[in-house]
């Protein structure tokens, strides 16, 4: 499903409020709270993206004479060209997807290529943070803005510079295989699937057996290396079941971010 996202404040079924002295009353239970998650969230795929939107209407609603901006980034990746080409100093968000395919771990990835994946570098995201704050105090000042009113700025790249999740597989898989890490656990390949059958049936043969053939292997040998490693993969298949879960939904859809303020 494609969906165009306009620089406007977003829209919740739920007032923000009546959330917040839902969750910080004391009578409220952690479980109560889990309960009346999926409820809350409505169209919102999940809590992160909800509380950002509920955060956004806060904003706003405090942002009384007060020039106000919130800068929108899409799925942030290493910086393009600053502080130096590829820096990153945490494995979240896109680069813990790229990382455990390089390594091996993750291969198969539930979900369409050829759909735009929006992702921005993280010195873009400075840059625009920075331009924005000169931008909203200079449309107080000289263009008759109101102090009170939120400017929304998009930091993306689906409507200036769209690219497809396959081609950024196929960038991921030729870096990995021209600078492989020591620590990889299989050769590097990447693909989406569309089909869940046919993703369920790549992941059977390329995740699981071999996941299963290493552990047998460790418990006949008795070798302690060969357990480690064995013990090792486990962990991190577990981790990026859960990786591929959370990105189910955003490479199965695709958003085109309007950047008419940037």
């Amino acid at each position: 499903r494609t969906q165009r996202v306009m620089e406007e404040l977003p829209q919740v079924h739920v007032e923000p409020e009546i959330v917040l002295e839902r969750i910080f009353s004391s009578s409220t239970t952690p479980d109560q709270i889990l309960q009346d998650t999926p409820k809350l969230l409505g169209r919102y795929p999940n809590t992160y993206t909800f509380t950002k939107a509920c955060g956004e209407i806060l904003l706003s609603r405090a942002a009384v004479g007060v020039p106000c901006a919130i800068v929108r980034p899409t799925i942030i990746g290493c910086g393009w060209k600053d502080p130096v080409p590829g820096w990153v100093d945490a494995v979240s968000a896109g680069g813990a997807m790229y990382l455990s395919g390089g390594l091996g771990f993750m291969p198969v990835m539930p979900g369409n290529g050829e759909l735009i994946g929006d992702q921005i570098p993280v010195d873009l995201v400075v840059n625009t943070i920075i331009a924005a704050a000169a931008d909203r105090a200079l449309s107080c000042e000289s263009r008759g803005g109101r102090p009170g009113q939120v400017s929304i700025y998009h930091s993306s790249t689906s409507t200036s510079n769209p690219i497809a999740w396959s081609r950024t597989a196929r960038a991921v898989v030729s870096y990995w295989r021209h600078c492989p890490s020591t620590k990889s656990q299989m050769y590097c390949r990447f693909h989406f699937f569309s089909n869940p059958l046919l993703y369920r049936l790549a992941h059977t043969f390329q995740v699981s057996v071999p996941a299963l053939m290493l552990s047998l292997y460790a418990r006949i040998s008795q070798d302690p290396k060969v357990q480690k490693q064995a013990g090792t993969m486990q962990k991190v298949l577990g981790r990026t079941k859960l990786l591929a879960q959370t990105f189910h939904h955003f490479v199965n859809n695709e958003w085109f971010f309007d950047n008419t303020n940037t």
